[in-house]
């Protein structure tokens, strides 16, 4: 379930050294989940968020997401959480970040948790070392060019994805699979 997001602050001033991060779109819970569900906590991280940070902050960023989680899923009875996810779309220059946070939060997590992250077939084939985390959930999906009216398929073409699985992938960690279960739509008009 997606809690939040964090994201640079809009209203701070992007050519001052005090560019605030923080949580933006907190999904509201309307209705108490069963208890027979199991919730993972999940927390998408904006690439310009991380890129306002070095590796002094990430551990205040993992204690200010891990107090928010907890604290959304006590107020809302949210029981029996195994795991947090943190959603990200690092790329190959700012990994190391991403690592050092993944690494902070798990410091912070219970022994009966473990800590997830999304990967994007785009870390795997840029030889990225994934991040410091237990497990991780390759993305596959959104793999077409959105913006070409002759892509056929742009949520998912196998022929996107053969040239990520026509080579070994070398994972330290255990990796789910995340399939689309949506569909859309797109209009062109004069090939835009």
């Amino acid at each position: 379930v997606r809690m939040f997001d964090v994201a640079n602050d809009p209203t701070t001033n992007i050519f001052s050294d005090d560019n605030r991060i923080i949580p933006i779109g907190t999904t509201r819970f309307l209705q108490q989940i069963p208890d027979s569900i199991e919730v993972v906590p999940t927390v998408f991280i904006t690439m310009d968020a991380f890129k306002t940070i070095n590796c002094s902050l990430t551990g205040e960023l993992a204690q200010k997401i891990f107090n928010r989680v907890s604290a959304m899923c006590v107020a809302n009875n949210i029981p029996n959480v195994h795991e947090i996810q943190i959603d990200c779309d690092y790329d190959e220059y700012h990994d190391w970040v991403f690592d050092d946070f993944c690494k902070k939060m798990k410091e912070l997590l219970p022994d009966t948790m473990v800590l997830s992250a999304t990967i994007r077939l785009h870390q795997l084939r840029s030889e990225q070392q994934l991040p410091s985390i237990d497990r991780g959930v390759l993305m596959v999906y959104n793999t077409g060019n959105i913006r070409s009216p002759k892509t056929k398929n742009s949520i998912l073409d196998i022929n996107d994805i053969k040239p990520y699985f026509n080579r070994s992938l070398y994972t330290n960690i255990p990796l789910d699979v995340a399939y689309p279960a949506f569909k859309w739509s797109l209009l062109f008009r004069n090939d835009k």
